[in-house]
């Protein structure tokens, strides 16, 4: 990540990770870069040799880019200081605060990461928190109180028929149930390098 103003990446994506249950609804599960999108997305445009979206990366001058392959960084969450990305951005620096620096280990801008030769001890570190909810409020009054916030939003009468409002985590939960049933569909660049990296090892290509 590319601090607002700033020319070169300093920050890593610096995901941000949370999950509260319900009853019986299902829970809600956030998995999610503080950038713009994770650099995944890039990688993926690159082997589709597709153009990326406006505002999501920048240049080796720090200027906005849609082409994958000259991206080396990608902006906070909000994008530009337009669009507050200081707000993705203060995010970002928030999670390398409670990862690098409560611990002691290196931030994102000290890692030696896989450009470098031989092996390396990287030293990242990882924060995680714990709530006793019983120590707020007792479990069946907090079971039954979100049961009736996620049923109220997910039931949300959406801009579009056939749209659907739902939460984090009901996207990953569509998805791994259409994967456990026909599988994950692969982009042929991908299977090339499966088929590749299987020859090199000398383990066959299942199908």
């Amino acid at each position: 990540m590319v601090p607002t103003f700033g020319k070169e990446a300093m920050l890593s994506t610096a995901p941000i990770a949370a999950a509260f249950p319900a009853g019986v609804q299902d829970p809600f599960v956030l998995d999610a870069a503080t950038t713009t999108v994770a650099w995944g997305k890039v990688e993926i445009a690159r082997r589709m040799n597709a153009p990326l979206p406006e505002g999501l990366a920048v240049d080796e001058h720090g200027r906005p880019t849609t082409d994958p392959f000259v991206a080396r960084a990608l902006m906070p969450l909000g994008g530009e200081r337009e669009t507050s990305g200081q707000k993705g951005y203060g995010l970002g620096l928030l999670v390398e605060m409670l990862c690098s620096q409560l611990s002691g280990s290196l931030w994102s801008k000290e890692i030696a990461y896989s450009n470098a030769e031989g092996p390396q001890y990287a030293d990242t570190s990882h924060a995680f928190m714990a709530i006793d909810i019983q120590a707020f409020r007792p479990l069946d009054e907090y079971a039954a109180s979100v049961d009736e916030m996620f049923a109220t939003l997910r039931n949300a009468e959406p801009v579009e028929p056939g749209q659907r409002v739902m939460i984090p985590g009901d996207p990953e939960a569509i998805a791994l149930a259409d994967r456990l049933e026909r599988g994950i569909p692969l982009h042929p660049s991908v299977t090339d390098e499966l088929r590749e990296l299987g020859d090199e090892r000398g383990v066959p290509y299942p199908g």
